[in-house]
Parts: C-alpha cells; sequence; structure tokens
C-alpha cells in the first residue's frame, strides 16, 4: 500500500472521527437532560452524588469530549 493510496483515505477518517464526536456529544446531552431529572433518594451513594455533582460531572465529560473530538 503507497502513501498515496493512505492519504486518499484521511478525508473519509476524519469525517467519521467528527461523526463519533457529534454522536458522544449527542450522548452527554441525553444523560445531562436524564440526570436533571434524577432524584437524590434514587442514588445509592448519596455521599457525593448530588445534583450539583452531577451538574460539574455533565459539564466536565461535555468540555472534554469536545476538545477531544473537535
Amino acid at each position: 500500500m503507497s502513501m498515496s493510496s493512505i492519504i486518499e483515505f484521511v478525508p473519509y477518517l476524519m469525517m467519521l472521527s467528527l461523526v463519533f464526536a457529534g454522536l458522544a456529544i449527542c450522548i452527554s446531552i441525553f444523560n445531562w437532560i436524564r440526570w436533571k431529572k434524577i432524584e437524590p433518594e434514587t442514588t445509592k451513594a448519596r455521599v457525593f452524588l448530588d445534583k450539583k455533582f452531577l451538574n460539574t460531572n455533565f459539564k466536565l465529560t461535555f468540555v472534554i469530549v469536545v476538545i477531544v473530538g473537535w
């Protein structure tokens, strides 16, 4: 396989990585919506799983996905 044939696949690989990044962002948003609706009593580890923790966790996950994916 020559270098020129590998280079031909670069746009397709870039598009595929953008699709995966978009999916990861969508999943993060869906999880954030679910986290906002969760009742604190349903979390088993109530010591640290409060609303503030879940929101902060979502924001950090979302930022990392955006930075790595794009």
